[in-house]
């Protein structure tokens, strides 16, 4: 009775050898979707704090009332340093690329706005609000790229956007 046993064990052994081969190529590229999805969402993650960060930067710069290079009073967000206003200096220099080139701007559609809201008829007090607005573009990778456009042609991207509002000083 044991050998009946053993025979009837390797039998159902040697028959389910590629049963296992078949589902793991069934399984594989799900798997590999969802491991690429979770590596570009936490990109996207990053991406989202790295220009949160740079808008509180340039917030921070535009906001103060000082002395331009001239020597003139001035706000900082009027300022400019190498021939940018200086929230968006500060902007690229926080992400690592003042003259708008190097590898965060390689990858990702940077734009920086900014502009004063609750500006009374007069002019600009102390007090108003400045906002600055950092969008980038995210790519995604070539595989969930064409899944992604496979359901939705016209897709062209993530839209990551960060936007602080400060008061003047």
């Amino acid at each position: 009775m044991n050998t009946i046993g053993n025979r009837r064990l390797i039998h159902f052994s040697r028959s389910s050898r590629g049963v296992a081969v078949v589902e793991f190529a069934i399984i594989l590229p799900i798997l590999v979707t969802f491991l690429v999805g979770m590596v570009e969402f936490g990109h996207v993650w990053f991406l989202q704090h790295a220009l949160t960060n740079a808008s509180r930067e340039g917030a921070r710069v535009g906001v103060v009332y000082r002395k331009d290079n001239n020597g003139n009073d001035s706000w900082g967000y009027q300022q400019t340093e190498d021939g940018l206003p200086l929230v968006k200096y500060t902007v690229k220099n926080f992400l690592n690329a003042p003259d708008g080139k190097g590898t965060f701007f390689e990858y990702h559609d940077v734009d920086v706005a900014f502009r004063v809201i609750d500006v009374p008829p007069p002019g600009i007090n102390s007090g108003d609000n400045l906002e600055v607005r950092v969008t980038a573009r995210k790519n995604v990778t070539l595989l969930l790229d064409a899944l992604i456009k496979w359901f939705n042609p016209s897709f062209q991207g993530i839209t990551v956007e960060a936007i602080t509002t400060m008061r003047l000083e």
